[in-house]
């Protein structure tokens, strides 16, 4: 590891004389003839950053006390290019000039406009300043930062100019501060920083513009309270005590800012606000991570952020803010009805705060034993005996959880049906091992392993998204001193045994909270949070429960896990015993498989071991896939008990079940990452499984089965690959053979399975020629890999969709269901790459114009997507649309879209060719930003392997691909395939069946023509002339995800260790329009075996629980529901418009008529 000096900045003329030194950290954590008074002045002095990180980093305080990290790859033109440097300062000094023509030079030209800086602006200031009158005021400050000023009065100015230049914007209020991270172009900078500058500064805060941001949360708002996970976190807001900030509603609506709203006076609080809280540059923030030189950044830094004057005030202390949970409405058990079908419990222990004990980090230790599914650990005896699927934990997430006056350590185990069964055992078992942590005490071996582990995965990181990583350090320099600002929310520094046995007793039961949350709750709930109207019913923990919990019996099959045997000790680089190569090449081709080899000059001691194995026995019928979705449940059961110490040392695993075969990924450091991989083909040819076992999997699969065909998303996306894949079983017809399997049927099919594979493998990173061959050889052995002919393997084609306009409608299965999905498919077929880039760019332009187009029929009625489906090679533009059935007829909003493309015919005939290269300018600035890791770069290869597509170099024929465009070949194919008589189309409904009637079509026509004249519908509607891509479709424009349409995870079970943890970067932008889930559900019914009479309260939850015990979640009904066939819904009242559509009255027969491409993929 490696210390970059920290250059002060208080004379400018001594910082250009010197250079950053570099010395060992190994030194300084040993602490060689360092007295204590210095290593502490060394922590404030110098940034550590791992070896592998090539980029540079100088921290600075401005005048005004404003702190920024400047992170830079450019040092050559710090020490070279400073008259560049000078001519860069005088551009920038040109106000508002939009062009790049003082540049020297047509490549400085080119690197400024392709190469992005990405800035992260901390402010401290959060919603535990919102005044309980007006909760939800730093929400609402956040979002109208964005909005205007003195100096740049147009609405949403900084949205604007950030989007017109293709760039993105990402902002999060927190408990106790606010982020704001934009990403644009280098060249672009300067502008957007003085808007947001001067919008600190200077803000108008419109009234108009009030009414709009209120608008905007209010959506959010709606979003997440259907998510059972923000609606668990803000009930455990609402149980703290009264008074305390923490129970405001952060998120805030129209009605907690109702009031506000009508204030006369609420403009000149929000600048008052803004003034007093916000533009304290003492207490921000700044990272930016640019290409550019130290010299350019710190002078631009500088020149913009010291507008704001130094303000002297106290920064806000949180301190005082303490015990918010110390009240009995906390230290309860409640009962919560979701908004999904799921059923977990979560566990609260309030902990004193834990800021102070970050080099330790106790909550780490805990978390770390828990979560290991090693025999003998809690998470392993619960799943062996099929009670948890999962264990997870909320700390740290979320200022709710960890913040500086408090700390919540939450621990949430995802329950099977028989764990709800027996749910008082499973909360038994979490104390019983709570008492051997406090029995045991800290032990060293086990911390040693994590913060060698940790260590290790810092030294050798890879680069991650420039967002985050901005993000993260912008936090870190709140909270930790400069050296430690790259990595100090994840090394465990020190082990000290009493903070961590405090830690560890402050698990008390007498203490905790918890929380059932399960639809079964529903008729124990008699409680209303009022915010997110969510039900809940609260009881008292009865007292000969809380006795057991403070002295449980010793549980002799949990135990402390021992260390992890796949820790790596050897980090060496390996020489290459054959040259590197820029692109995988076949290494060996056998009778049982094809060996890809891919080493660059990449320096780190990491492998990717990827595996496909290709059966032709897991699609032939409805059945065998059913037993393979079966089999591979079971495999991923059988695998995490072996795979945790893999995670636990940094090697992830990823096991992935296609229409091909199973998909096997190894990532991690290659000294034991061949001897990981021989463990788990052991598992896989020594498939073993108890026939109660069976029948616990089985109902595991069907509870899948049912989640996804009462999601009417997921049950249109298995009609739309059954209708466009060649071989493809849906679900709908898999759940008849599930109560037929038997165990002698799932354990004669891993047999099958196994002894009929074909491999391909792909090794990549430090792994020599020679080992990876014996790699491929071991997993021949293993498995007794042997010849398949060919034509038995799968093969990946595609349905041609006849010339015609087709449309099916398909009821929904959920009887409540109000929401109707439909998703309209224009076919290209086969592609060019050149092909697959216009219809990307043409999906980008037509979702804004549809969106806008859709909100003037219904305000906020409709969520539309428009993106590229690539199927095999064969790609198709997609819109999808999501909307109430109770407030549109699916048929008139297919005559919605119709009309729209007769408009839209018209702007793209007029787009102009300066506009359309706009559009390729910001597709090239995208293109250019790809494979920032080699992780990245494996990836993507691999993904052209597995389609046996192999266009390596696809994104350089991508780049040079936009070069060729014009506008006349996105107008010509607009004209075939969208409007033109030769079309393919495919438009797919579900919906239920008793949706609202349809419109005469002149009131369809008399509404359209009342919004106004055709120039405004122009206006409305219009191509993005400022060339944007929405935030939350750029990553799809780079990775291709949607090529793994069928591994989306569809079973519930993609990976075995996939971490499940959210970014907290939430887009909130003040132009951002929100996908609304439209979860409308009609009035609900809970069956249940037979009610409860209680003979008093103290015994009520006895009772409730006792219930769980006798309830089969009316399998008969659920039978009776889901297993019928699917309808197909035909039209009783048609339109003159529909005699141009052809109605499908049965997939199958439709199926089969239609043709194959006679292609696996486009090369």
């Amino acid at each position: 590891m490696v210390i970059k000096s920290l250059l002060p900045l208080s004379d400018e003329k001594e910082q250009n004389h010197k250079h950053e030194q570099h010395v060992l950290i190994t030194e300084y954590l040993i602490g060689t003839n360092k007295t204590t008074k210095e290593t502490k002045e060394d922590e404030h002095n110098i940034i550590a950053v791992s070896p592998n990180d090539h980029r540079w980093y100088r921290l600075i305080e401005l005048r005004n006390g404003l702190r920024c990290m400047l992170v830079t790859n450019n040092l050559l033109e710090n020490e070279e290019g400073k008259q560049e440097d000078q001519e860069q300062e005088e551009e920038d000094e040109k106000s508002n000039q939009h062009d790049t023509e003082g540049l020297s030079s047509d490549a400085e030209k080119a690197f400024f406009k392709y190469h992005t800086t990405t800035v992260a602006l901390y402010i401290p200031a959060g919603s535990l300043l919102d005044p309980s009158n007006v909760q939800g005021l730093a929400h609402l400050t956040e979002h109208l930062i964005f909005s205007s000023s003195s100096k740049y009065p147009e609405m949403n100015c900084l949205d604007s100019f950030v989007s017109y230049h293709g760039g993105t914007i990402h902002a999060y209020t927190e408990l106790e501060f606010t982020v704001i991270v934009i990403e644009i172009s280098s060249n672009r900078v300067v502008e957007t920083l003085d808007i947001l500058i001067h919008s600190l500064i200077d803000p108008l805060m419109l009234s108009e513009t009030i009414f709009d941001q209120i608008q905007i949360i209010d959506e959010e708002s709606t979003i997440a309270q259907f998510d059972d996970h923000y609606r668990a976190s803000r009930l455990l807001a609402h149980l703290a005590k009264e008074n305390h900030p923490i129970r405001n509603f952060s998120w805030g609506n129209k009605t907690s800012l109702k009031d506000f709203v009508s204030n006369v006076n609420s403009t000149t609080i929000l600048k008052q606000l803004v003034k007093d809280r916000y533009c304290i540059p003492e207490g921000m923030n700044l990272v930016m991570i640019s290409d550019e030189s130290f010299r350019v950044m710190q002078q631009r830094v500088e020149r913009l952020f010291c507008l704001m004057k130094r303000s002297f005030k106290i920064l806000p202390d949180y301190i005082g803010l303490k015990e918010p949970w110390n009240t009995d409405n906390f230290q309860k058990f409640h009962l919560v009805y979701p908004s999904e079908n799921i059923h977990q419990l979560r566990i609260s222990f309030p902990l004193p705060p834990i800021d102070e004990y970050w080099k330790i980090k106790p909550e780490d230790y805990i978390r770390f034993i828990f979560a290991h599914e090693a025999p003998g650990s809690l998470n392993s005896y619960l799943k062996n005996k099929l009670w948890t699927i999962n264990v997870d934990f909320d700390i740290g997430d979320s200022q709710l959880y960890h913040n500086s006056s408090s700390s919540l350590f939450t621990l949430i185990l995802h329950l099977t049906r028989q764990g709800l069964k027996n749910l008082h055992s499973i909360i038994d078992t979490v104390f019983e091992a709570i008492n051997l942590l406090k029995r045991l005490g800290p032990l060293k071996r086990v911390y040693d392993d994590i913060q060698l582990a940790d260590l290790h995965a810092f030294l050798f990181q890879e680069k991650i998204d420039a967002i985050t990583y901005a993000d993260t350090i912008a936090r870190n320099l709140r909270k930790y001193p400069s050296l430690f600002v790259l990595f100090g929310h994840n090394l465990h520094l020190q082990f000290e045994p009493v903070s961590i046995f405090k830690t560890i007793n402050a698990l008390d039961p007498q203490t905790c909270n918890i929380m059932l949350i399960s639809q079964l709750c529903l008729p124990y709930c008699d409680q209303i949070e009022p915010w997110f109207n969510l039900k809940y019913g609260q009881f008292d923990i009865p007292n000969n429960w809380i006795s057991y919990w403070l002295n449980p019996n010793i549980n002799p099959e949990l135990t402390i896990p021992d260390s992890s045997q796949y820790l790596a000790i050897d980090f060496s680089i390996k020489p290459f015993d054959i040259p590197s190569t820029e692109i995988p090449i076949i290494l060996l081709e056998a009778d049982f498989g094809t060996l890809w080899y891919f080493r660059n000059q990449e320096t780190l001691p990491k492998a990717f071991f990827y595996l496909h194995f290709l059966s032709p026995y897991m699609n032939l019928t409805p059945q065998h896939s059913c037993l393979f979705d079966l089999y591979t449940l079971i495999l991923n059961s059988l695998l995490r008990a072996h795979a945790y110490p893999g995670k636990a040392s940094h090697i992830s695993i990823h096991f992935l079940s296609t229409d091909t075969g199973l998909i096997l990924k190894l990532t991690g450091f290659n000294q034991h990452l061949s001897k990981y991989l021989e463990t788990i083909l052991k598992i896989m040819y020594n498939f073993q499984i108890n026939e109660e076992n069976t029948k616990a999997w089985k109902q595991e699969l069907k509870d899948e089965y049912f989640k996804e065909l009462i999601n009417s998303k997921r049950l249109i996306k298995d009609i739309r690959l059954y209708l466009m894949k060649g071989i493809w079983w849906p679900v709908f017809e898999k759940i008849q053979f599930i109560n037929s399997i038997t165990h002698k049927q799932i354990f004669d099919f891993s047999i099958l399975f196994r002894s009929h594979l074909t491999l391909n493998m792909l090794v990549s990173g430090n792994m020599t020629a020679k080992e990876s061959k014996e790699v491929f050889h071991m997993t021949q052995n293993l498995l007794e890999l042997g010849y398949i002919p060919k034509i038995l393997l799968p093969s990946l084609r595609a349905t041609q969709l006849p010339v015609q306009q087709t449309i099916t409608k398909v009821e929904s299965y959920q009887s409540n269901d109000c929401a109707t999905h439909m998703l309209i498919f224009f076919e290209h077929g086969i592609t060019l790459i050149r092909d697959y880039i216009l219809i990307e760019i043409l999906a980008e332009i037509i979702q804004e114009s549809l969106e806008d187009y859709l909100q003037t029929i219904g305000q906020n009625h409709f969520t539309c997507n428009v993106t590229l489906r690539d199927t095999y090679g064969i790609i198709s533009l997609q819109i999808e649309l999501m909307f109430s059935c109770e407030i549109h007829n699916s048929m008139d909003v297919v005559d919605y879209v119709s009309r729209f493309f007769v408009q839209f015919k018209d702007l793209i005939m007029e787009t102009t060719t300066i506009e359309f290269e706009r559009l390729l300018s910001m597709f090239r600035s995208t293109k250019q930003t790809i494979d920032n890791s080699l992780q990245t770069c494996v990836d993507r290869y691999w993904t052209e392997i597995i389609l046996n597509s192999l266009v390596f170099d696809r994104h350089s024929r991508e780049r040079n691909s936009l070069d060729t465009l014009t506008v006349t070949d996105m107008q010509e194919w607009f004209n075939e395939h969208i409007i033109g008589s030769a079309r393919r189309q495919l438009i797919i409904i579900v919906c239920p069946q008793d949706e609202v009637r349809r419109k005469p079509i002149d009131i369809i026509q008399s509404n359209r023509a009342s919004h106004g004249t055709r120039d405004n519908q122009q206006n409305r509607h219009s191509i993005r002339s400022n060339g944007t891509v929405p935030i939350e479709r750029l990553s799809r424009l780079v990775h291709r995800q949607d090529l793994f349409e069928d591994e989306e995870n569809t079973n519930g079970h993609v990976s075995v260790l996939q971490s499940k943890s959210e970014s907290k970067l939430r887009c909130l932008t003040t132009k951002r329009k929100h996908n609304i889930n439209l979860r409308l559900t009609r009035s609900e019914t809970l069956y249940l075996n037979k009610p409860f009479d209680y003979p008093n309260d103290v015994m009520k939850l006895d009772y409730i629980i006792k219930s769980f015990e006798s309830i089969e979640i009316n399998d008969d009904h659920n039978k009776n529901q889901y297993e019928k066939s699917l309808k197909i819904l035909l039209e009783s009242d048609s339109n003159e418009s529909e005699k141009s559509y052809v109605f499908i009255h049965n997939l199958k027969q439709f199926k089969e008529s239609c043709l194959l491409y006679n292609v696996t993929y486009v090369k």
